[in-house]
């Protein structure tokens, strides 16, 4: 689980092929000693995504993609020299700073409009229809593994603001009109759907 506070970024280093059409991708961070609390076997959110760290070095981890992950996320066309955003698992004494994420990528959100607003920027993003049930003005959403606010929800997605430490600490203030990347809703308004759904069939 985390909490969409992002803690460095790193640059995809190499991408290899593996089992059944699955990827292996090397990342790499420019501080030492990031990766070194990192075990075989955790839990890393690249961009959004949950995957389990099956290499280490003190400052690089490799992680396998399967082809699910590979056809639902921005790893199925991410090469050599991406720089993606990086948090670890966040741990149960640890402070959540946005909101609580799972890792569990919902699907591609693309770009449609970079609007200056002030000193701080303003991404329209569309969604497929399927996901608009679950946003809400003011609510939360994670792009690219990233907790933002709704700030705006649109017929054909939402919008949400950056200010200057956002867009100079993740990959999201380089975003351009075109732009494709991971989202996933609030978890919360998942279990609020499931159980009016579940009660409308109830009655």
């Amino acid at each position: 689980m985390y909490t969409g506070i992002i803690q460095t970024q790193g640059e995809i280093t190499a991408v290899r092929p593996a089992r059944a059409g699955g990827k292996l991708f090397q990342v790499r961070v420019n501080e030492p000693d990031y990766f070194s609390d990192v075990k075989i076997g955790d839990s890393v959110n690249l961009d959004g995504v949950c995957f389990t760290a099956i290499e280490r070095t003190a400052d690089s981890i490799t992680v396998e993609a399967m082809p699910e992950t590979l056809r639902l996320t921005t790893f199925g066309f991410l090469k050599k020299g991406s720089v993606c955003n990086i948090e670890k698992s966040l741990l149960y004494n640890g402070t959540i700073g946005g909101h609580l994420l799972l890792g569990h990528v919902d699907g591609l959100a693309q770009v449609s409009e970079v609007r200056a607003d002030g000193d701080y920027l303003r991404l329209y993003f569309q969604i497929p229809a399927d996901f608009h049930k679950f946003l809400a003005y003011k609510g939360t959403i994670a792009v690219n593994g990233v907790s933002l606010t709704v700030v705006e929800t649109t017929p054909d997605g939402f919008a949400v603001g950056l200010i200057s430490h956002t867009r100079e600490v993740t990959n999201l203030g380089g975003l351009k009109a075109g732009d494709t990347v991971n989202f996933e809703v609030d978890m919360m308004a998942r279990y609020v759907d499931k159980i009016l759904q579940t009660y409308s069939l109830i009655k």
